[in-house]
């Protein structure tokens, strides 16, 4: 089954080669400028660290959109709502504290705006940032950005109803849609930022992308004891659902790579391309549209659609989450709780290695609770998990991928995986299943499954 490429974010010329290929006022002290309304065309961003709700320090102070950060705040009233050029506040600063004391930061995004992506609240290449709630952000493209920067701490915030602004406005250009910016659609996100906690926080409602993601090369960060829920917004087709016309993040390419599939919100997603050593660990991800805890696949070196190669995603842990009910995006299209996923034609995008998925309960989706896409993917481990009731398999590892023009030789199926100590019953097709008809050098082990497929999937 063909999994999603991303968006407009960084792969837009890869997509579009590879889909060629296939187819209130401010204190002074705290605010140095307002409404700046500059769009950010490079991606997005996330945080670290432990702080505690109700955490102050610094100036207490009332802020206006667009309010440029360098010291420490509290906030002692509302933000917005602000205008559709606008973000809530950048923090330009290192080593300042942010604490929403309960407040809301609020923007517009239901206006037609096709040259800016306001963020509610942007971490420009800042380090040891702390932002605290209890509060809320909502209306943005993106409810917070981290971009650059390392060691910061998001912590007890909702990011809420984030979505792409070209969802709401329609403004592409059909003849270029790449133009549009539509680098966002996340509640929280990191761009290439390093060391940084996500902790309890809450992200429901946006999209079309995800509830929480580690974009590009974001290493090393943890995403903890958070929920992220209903993140079901789908992309509008604005002329029409057949290949080739354009969605307003891209070409649209019926269930095929490209940045305008119409279904691609994940509860948390570790995107990359060169995300690594980042923890996923004690989550909730429920009902969201395409999958629940996704680890994204990258763009093969030497591949035959001439597109620059993307660095792996590898040595990530997605550890005792309960991932339920994820992957119902559409009638035809059904999804996994937790995948390794495969997303794009064979010899041109391969596929995340050296992962761990341990101790989670994925249950009640749509496909598979655990679904790991071949192509050569080696070194992973599936320890300790449940995988009751899904719509397809428990446990899937990808089989082998024929030969065809691309690969002339095939490519082998997901490979030196231990899968052991693991529980799934009760799915409608099999508790586990080896697409290598021989399990190949995959160890199953200590399991217990009621219906499986091969018989080497029982330890033999």
């Amino acid at each position: 089954m063909w999994r999603p490429l991303r968006r407009n974010r960084g792969i837009t010329a890869v997509t579009l080669v590879v889909g060629a290929l296939i187819c209130g006022g401010a204190s002074a002290a705290v605010a140095l400028g307002q409404s700046h309304g500059q769009g950010h065309s490079h991606g997005r961003g996330h945080a670290h660290h432990r702080g505690h709700a109700g955490e102050r320090g610094g100036t207490r102070a009332a802020l206006s959109c667009g309010a440029q950060v360098t010291s420490s705040v509290t906030l002692t009233a509302d933000i917005g709502p602000c205008p559709p050029s606008s973000d809530g506040i950048d923090i330009v600063a290192s080593d300042v504290k942010v604490n929403l004391d309960g407040h809301s930061i609020t923007g517009t995004n239901s206006t037609n705006n096709t040259t800016s992506e306001p963020v509610g609240i942007m971490l420009m290449n800042v380090h040891n940032v702390r932002v605290t709630g209890p509060g809320t952000i909502q209306n943005f493209d993106a409810g917070m950005a981290v971009n650059g920067g390392s060691d910061n701490t998001i912590r007890r915030l909702t990011a809420r109803n984030n979505v792409a602004h070209v969802l709401f406005s329609g403004g592409v250009d059909p003849a270029n849609p790449v133009k549009t910016p539509c680098d966002y659609g996340d509640g929280i996100t990191t761009d290439n930022s390093n060391n940084n906690l996500i902790d309890h926080v809450v992200a429901t409602g946006n999209g079309p992308f995800d509830g929480i993601a580690l974009v590009d090369a974001s290493n090393n960060n943890k995403i903890l004891h958070s929920k992220s829920y209903n993140n079901n917004v789908p992309q509008i087709i604005q002329n029409g659902p057949s290949a080739g016309q354009n969605g307003p993040c891209g070409p649209f390419q019926a269930n095929g790579p490209g940045p305008g599939r119409p279904h691609q919100d994940i509860g948390i997603r570790i995107e990359g391309p060169g995300a690594t050593h980042n923890i996923v660990a004690a989550n909730r991800s429920i009902g969201n549209e395409l999958e629940g805890i996704s680890i994204h696949a990258n763009i093969c070196p030497n591949n035959p659609a001439g597109a620059p190669a993307g660095a792996p995603n590898t040595d990530n842990l997605v550890a005792n989450n309960q991932v339920l009910s994820n992957g119902f995006a559409g009638p035809t299209e059904h999804l996994d709780g937790i995948g390794v996923l495969s997303q794009g034609p064979a010899g041109v995008v391969c596929i995340a290695y050296n992962n761990a998925i341990v101790g989670n309960t994925s249950s009640y989706n749509a496909n598979d609770g655990i679904f790991l896409g071949g192509r050569g993917s080696t070194g992973n481990s599936v320890l300790r998990n449940r995988a009751n009731y899904n719509g397809k398999d428990g446990i899937e590892l990808s089989g082998p991928t024929p030969p065809s023009t691309r690969v002339p030789n095939g490519l082998p199926g997901t490979i030196n995986t231990v899968v052991r100590g693991n529980e799934a019953h009760g799915n409608a097709v099999y508790d586990a299943a080896d697409g290598n008809p021989t399990c190949d050098n995959n160890t199953w082990r200590d399991n217990r499954f009621t219906t499986f497929n091969p018989s080497c999937v029982m330890g033999g």
